[in-house]
């Protein structure tokens, strides 16, 4: 027996290889399923938001229900706290006159053609706030045929600690919107002050 075949039979053994391929590649593959796990949750999460948005949405545009949105937002929070009980959700809502003026910029009238509107350039304040703004919305659920854009963001906390060690946020935030027309239970106030300033 020479020195040459104790290592050869050491070279040979199998013995152990497939604990030592799963010490390796384990870390991995937890990471991975972990990942699938945190995402599948995700996307419950956020359809259980977009469920409970648009059903509070719907039911704010009966008239019944404009006057107090707080109950509606309550009514989003129940919903989402069954599946998330420490979800954070802040609210927002915005009406406008009309579905063409969502996101667009209030009227001014540009004395000097340069696009921007200037100081002392007149301009439409279709949002009674006496400032122009770049985004005619109103803060608020509108009135009668107003077009309301609802807007709920959910904040928590992900389940996995997974997200630090890849140098990530823990907290996720998911936004979803609604957008929906007031039922015609009055008159719509057509008043738009102008102001040059």
């Amino acid at each position: 027996m020479t020195m040459r075949d104790p290592m050869r039979q050491i070279l040979r053994d199998e013995r152990g290889v497939s604990a030592v391929e799963f010490a390796l590649l384990a870390p991995l593959f937890f990471l991975f399923l972990f990942g699938i796990f945190d995402l599948t949750y995700q996307f419950y999460g956020k359809a259980v938001l977009n469920g409970a948005v648009e059903e509070a949405g719907r039911m704010a545009t009966i008239e019944a229900n404009s006057s107090d949105p707080s109950a509606l937002d309550a009514t989003v929070r129940a919903q989402v706290a069954r599946a998330n009980k420490n979800a954070v959700l802040t609210f927002s809502r915005k009406s406008y006159k009309d579905f063409t003026d969502v996101g667009m910029g209030e009227e001014f009238t540009d004395d000097n053609a340069n696009g921007v509107r200037d100081p002392a350039e007149c301009y439409e304040d279709a949002n009674n706030n006496a400032v122009w703004d770049n985004d005619r919305g109103a803060a608020g659920n509108g009135g009668a045929k107003d077009v309301v854009v609802y807007t709920v963001s959910m904040t928590y906390d992900r389940i996995f600690p997974m997200w630090k060690m890849l140098g990530q946020p823990q907290s996720k935030t998911i936004t979803t919107q609604t957008i929906l027309r007031n039922q015609p239970f009055d008159e719509q106030d057509d008043t738009v002050n102008v102001i040059c300033v």
